[in-house]
């Protein structure tokens, strides 16, 4: 595994960070684009995707 897949893979908002906390930040904010903003920060948080892990079979499709 290279450095950079292992620095994305340990990076703590993985960690940190479980799918119970964003349901109930979802609970939370009634607005959609509120919780839309709320995911694009979490996206933020992360360390650059590895150009390495950038294949067809990681690919969101209609993303």
């Amino acid at each position: 595994m290279t450095a950079s897949k292992q620095l994305f893979l340990d990076n703590p908002l993985g960690q940190k960070t479980t799918l119970e906390d964003v349901l109930d930040a979802f609970e939370f904010l009634d607005d959609w684009e509120d919780r839309y903003a709320f995911i694009i920060d979490l996206g933020k948080q992360l360390p650059e995707f590895p150009d390495e892990a950038r294949i067809e079979e990681n690919y969101v499709h209609g993303c």
